[in-house]
């Protein structure tokens, strides 16, 4: 598949990009995707995000876990859904129709969808939210699931309760007697959920992933700690919140007034979805029988979560978009999730496509990088090069002259990582140089656009030098290895100046993975060890353990091992490298196919000819999917298998 070259007469066919929908199979309905790993098998359990701030320098989303990454992505999700400013924000027939196909075989639920789809007023928000309805059941459900395309169809309903709740929440200030108010929850809670909340860490931040219900009296939580049925082995619990009313916080309010449709009174206090407080730690109460959680409301403002989350956003931009929202999800190594949301903000806008500002159509083009871009990274090739092709025609049709350029550029960049994987080297150098030179014409040379696109030209020569080097054509193989360090060089220098204040950022350190696997390439492999072991540190400080990025490296390192004849110590970087991969990447991604291969290599060197066809044969069913015939992997791989079976034929016939 050929890439679009810069041709102002391309033609753009709207269509062909609502049809890009349907390559990708993601559709409304499937993209829930329970991120905490907390049961949801009873409509009381309310899943959690935490994010544990162990060090006062954690300024970045690199520099978290990945239950810190989900914790701070559902933050930024929620303020997306509530600050978008589309002229169809207001529009309920998205929802409307999705809760219609859901229930079409409940004609009493369709009846309830309907009266809320012709009387709903932004001034009702709680009182819907209150009632025993489908609005109230799958707005949970969504928030519960992190459903991102059903909670954009909610998003002027999440946006309208909020602003009811902070109207409430200045009666509830003026009403209150007194600035400490204390409130619970009472609940039933499995084994295996208590002994999750037993092992958090003291202070650690908690994120109600839905809005959280209370009560200001202990007798209506306790009603709601009594079994449900005689089969319910579940167990009693209460939370406990201290909440400070001068702090600043989430809106949480009264809402226990017949104005809401309320006559139960159970004294009910909602807090906003997102909400944070923090973990004072729990006890068994031996007397009453059941759990007490102590949670303590923080002022978000003032706690030093609030600068990381300043930071993370500074980093993103200006604008809490579902753009930089998929640009922190891709930094922090969550492909899918980046996917999906990239994906929703193509969505949205497509379907006002006759309305958009030129803002709107360059967020469009860059959702369709992005989406072909995180395509490419988990190893979906075509579909990467397809997204794009039809992106640089976008841009060519709708992008304003002045900007046109600098759009095909991004694009051309994107394009060439799925290129060079495919083996089409020329064609994704092709694309590097349109990219360089209109970089270089906006930036300079010292700007991080310039820097990555050295980089991928770097990449590309080195794997042109290693597919000559399978066909033995070792004077091309070292042209091609002399102008990849060059470039990477490049790089690493430009990036060294554009991070002069922070030399530890995660850039530099792909620049000497990248300069180390040269060095290891042409048999030096002290030197190459030095550059790799340097970024490996770097990565560990900055990426969540389980981001690929540090796979690469633990397998570059078990590359470098075997070259210094440590096999035992390059299995266990290997092993190290598949445990990491497969928490972040598909089964069947090129990484793994790599990894894999490389241990069919070790064993190779031993000798132990069983066990290396076995991980060749692996190997080989993940590249027959991923990659070319003609691609230097596949071409050494089968080279490879080849010797194998004849040195095991060879000793069967002995």
């Amino acid at each position: 598949m050929k890439s679009t070259q810069n041709n102002d007469d391309n033609e753009l066919n709207l269509e062909t990009l609502l049809n890009l929908i349907k390559i990708l199979d993601i559709t409304y309905d499937d993209d829930c995707s329970q991120l905490s790993g907390w049961n949801l098998s009873d409509v009381d359990d309310i899943p959690i995000s935490i994010l544990n701030l162990t060090k006062e320098e954690q300024r970045s989303v690199t520099s978290l876990d990945r239950e810190g990454t989900t914790f701070m992505w559902k933050t930024l999700l929620i303020d997306c859904l509530i600050n978008m400013d589309y002229e169809d924000n207001d529009n309920r027939d998205d929802i409307v129709e999705i809760l219609k196909k859901k229930h079409k075989d409940h004609p009493e639920k369709i009846i309830q969808i309907d009266d809320f789809h012709k009387n709903y007023k932004k001034t009702d928000a709680i009182l819907w939210y209150k009632k025993e309805s489908p609005i109230y059941h799958e707005l949970n459900e969504a928030l519960r699931r992190s459903c991102i395309n059903i909670l954009f169809a909610f998003r002027f309903f999440i946006r309208d309760l909020k602003d009811q709740l902070e109207e409430e929440h200045k009666n509830f200030l003026d009403t209150n007697g007194g600035n400490m108010i204390y409130l619970y929850r009472g609940q039933r809670m499995s084994k295996d959920e208590i002994d999750k909340l037993q092992k958090l860490n003291r202070d650690c931040l908690i994120s109600v992933d839905g809005y959280f219900s209370t009560s200001r009296s202990t007798e209506i939580a306790a009603g709601f700690m009594t079994p449900k049925t005689e089969k319910d082995n579940k167990m009693p619990v209460r939370y406990d919140i201290t909440c400070d009313l001068t702090l600043t916080t989430k809106p949480f309010a009264d809402i226990s007034s017949e104005r809401f449709g309320d006559f139960s009174n159970e004294e009910e206090v909602l807090f906003m979805v997102g909400t944070i407080f923090q973990f004072k730690g729990m006890l068994y109460d031996k007397k009453s029988k059941f759990w007490r959680i102590k949670l303590k409301l923080i002022d978000e403002h003032q706690h030093r979560w609030f600068n990381l989350y300043n930071s993370i956003k500074e980093q993103m931009g200006e604008e809490t978009n579902l753009l930089t929202l998929g640009g922190l999800l891709v930094t922090a190594g969550d492909h899918e999730h980046a996917l999906r949301v990239y994906m929703r903000s193509f969505i949205d806008l497509i379907i006002v496509h006759d309305h958009l500002t030129e803002t709107g159509h360059q967020h469009l083009a860059r959702s369709l990088m992005g989406i072909a871009s995180v395509q490419g990274e988990l190893g979906r090739y075509d579909e990467s090069i397809q997204i794009l092709n039809e992106t640089i025609k976008y841009i060519n049709n709708y992008i304003n002259k002045d900007d046109r350029n600098y759009y095909r550029a991004e694009a051309y960049y994107h394009q060439s990582l799925p290129l060079s994987e495919k083996g089409e080297y020329l064609d994704a150098l092709k694309q590097c140089k349109h990219a360089l030179e209109i970089f270089i014409k906006y930036h300079g040379h010292h700007h991080a656009n310039v820097a990555n696109v050295y980089e991928m030209i770097g990449n590309i020569h080195a794997n042109f030098g290693r597919l000559a080097g399978t066909k033995h054509n070792f004077n091309d193989q070292h042209q091609h290895v002399q102008r990849a360090y060059a470039y990477h060089n490049r790089a690493l220098e430009a990036r060294k100046k554009i991070y002069k204040k922070t030399p530890d950022h995660p850039d530099i350190s792909c620049s000497y993975i990248n300069i180390g696997e040269l060095l290891r390439d042409i048999g030096k492999p002290d030197e190459a060890l030095k550059y790799t072991l340097k970024a490996l540190k770097t990565f560990t400080k900055s990426f969540p353990k389980s981001h690929y990025w540090i796979g690469v490296t633990l397998d570059n390192i078990g590359e470098i091992y075997v070259q210094q004849r440590r096999f035992n110590e390059a299995k266990e970087k290997y092993d190290e490298a598949i445990d990491v991969y497969k928490k972040t990447l598909p089964s069947d991604h090129r990484f793994i196919g790599e990894t894999l291969h490389n241990i069919g290599k070790l064993y190779c060197c031993t000798h132990v000819f069983d066990k290396s066809l076995d991980y060749f044969i692996q190997a080989k069913q993940i590249y027959d999917k991923k990659i070319p015939n003609n691609h230097y992997l596949a071409v050494e791989l089968r080279k490879q298998i080849n010797y194998v079976s004849s040195q095991l034929h060879g000793q069967i016939g002995r």
